[in-house]
């Protein structure tokens, strides 16, 4: 029996124009091909076209020197053919306007020759390396977290991963890395409620901050709210009447102009109803020194930032952010707790994927990185850093997200704070 065919799509073996017989001993020219896409068929009444939409053809050697996974071979041989067959269009009057009549049925082959890749190509996850973006310099909280985290996701996965910073623009240039990358699961964020204030505070964006795919929450901490040695109030209760009293007058400093610590203040001036003077600094480690020198009243640290200082006395802690008192201070109420209503704020830290990326890959990693935060000593890491690890599902961290851009769209708004 003889048979027309193309030239392989992997080596570009030339076939065309000749014959050979399937039979042949000769394997070089033991060609396999495959047509998808061909209209009609038997049993539906239409005449068959002999002519496929795509002719995926490749020959024996080609088979033979693939380096790849062995089942990764035929899709390779699908993408190439996607490939020639661009190509043969540009190239190829009649043929392009054999395609021209079928525009349709050529979309939809293509859609699902592409689906078929990637699907495949998404079950033997992980095949090489994954890189974690941390959206700050080296160094801090999330780069730490990330390479803590990044440690035992290796080997939970048996793939090296890698941690890159790409800080700049208030978190914007390392997120907009992650929100263009591939959907393929080997580059990740993880990043801080930031995120989630800069989908307001941000003129610079150009991703969609809730289109990411939410992979993991970590864990979160609070901010505590610490006054001077002589400011006269020993309670919040006494600190709140103090700034009644002097509108405007009690300096409250923060790390800088939309930070986590700025963020908590026009929060609680809003809770409270009180009118606090923003005093904004170059960073949390100024800001708490001229607290403790007095230059300024009051300061919303992070607890462990602040924590020693009020074991040693250096300065008084009034309250922490969150719903629940601290581990780190278990002596000092919450802000709703000692009476601000509807007080919740804290410094928390989530891995997120590009949009789009596959749900079994999103659940694997879930998986994973929760297993990591139940090892006793991860727990023990983060607590250190004053961190409560919090294992949740994906679709936890979708709501969670949504609701914290919502809550801090209306404290800038209130707030009045520029973008930048």
């Amino acid at each position: 029996m003889e048979t027309e065919s193309a030239g392989c799509v992997m080596c570009s073996r030339s076939a065309a124009r000749r014959k050979f017989r399937t039979s042949d001993n000769t394997t070089n020219w033991r060609m396999r091909r495959r047509s998808m896409g061909a209209a009609g068929g038997e049993g539906n009444g239409r005449k068959s076209n002999p002519k496929p939409l795509i002719n995926i053809v490749y020959c024996q050697p080609a088979i033979k020197n693939w380096t790849g996974p062995r089942r990764a071979f035929s899709l390779a041989a699908i993408q190439a053919a996607i490939r020639r067959r661009g190509r043969d269009l540009d190239t190829n009057p009649m043929r392009r306007h054999e395609m021209s009549r079928h525009p349709t049925k050529v979309l939809l082959v293509v859609a699902m020759l592409l689906g078929v890749v990637r699907l495949a190509a998404a079950a033997d996850y992980p095949e090489r390396p994954i890189n974690i973006v941390v959206p700050f310099p080296p160094a801090g909280a999330s780069d730490v977290l990330a390479r803590l985290i990044g440690e035992k996701l290796s080997a939970e996965v048996g793939q090296p991963v890698t941690v890159e910073n790409r800080a700049g623009a208030g978190t914007v240039i390392g997120t907009t890395y992650v929100a263009r990358a591939e959907p393929d699961g080997y580059t990740l964020l993880l990043t801080n409620n930031g995120l989630a204030v800069n989908a307001t505070l941000s003129k610079a964006l150009t991703y969609d901050t809730r289109a990411l795919s939410a992979v993991a929450y970590i864990g979160d901490q609070a901010n505590v709210l610490v006054v001077n040695n002589g400011v006269p109030a020993g309670t919040l209760d006494e600190f709140i009447a103090l700034a009644r009293a002097n509108p405007g007058k009690i300096a409250v400093a923060s790390g800088g102009n939309g930070g986590s610590s700025h963020l908590a203040l026009e929060l609680f001036k809003m809770r409270a109803g009180v009118n606090l003077l923003h005093t904004p600094y170059r960073g949390g480690a100024p800001a708490l020194t001229d607290v403790i020198g007095g230059q300024v009243q009051g300061y919303f640290d992070t607890v462990s930032s602040s924590a020693p200082y009020v074991k040693d006395g250096k300065v008084r802690a009034l309250g922490v952010t969150t719903r629940e008192r601290s581990f780190l201070l278990p002596d000092v109420p919450s802000l709703m707790e000692a009476g601000v209503p509807d007080y919740d704020a804290s410094n928390w830290n989530a891995v997120f994927a590009p949009p789009g990326t596959p749900g079994h890959i999103v659940d694997l990693l879930n998986t994973k990185i929760n297993r990591i935060l139940a090892m006793p000593e991860i727990q023990e890491r983060l607590k250190s850093y004053g961190i409560t690890p919090r294992p949740e599902k994906p679709e936890y961290l979708v709501t969670f997200l949504d609701s914290e851009i919502k809550r801090w769209a209306a404290v800038i708004e209130a707030g009045k704070i520029e973008s930048y």
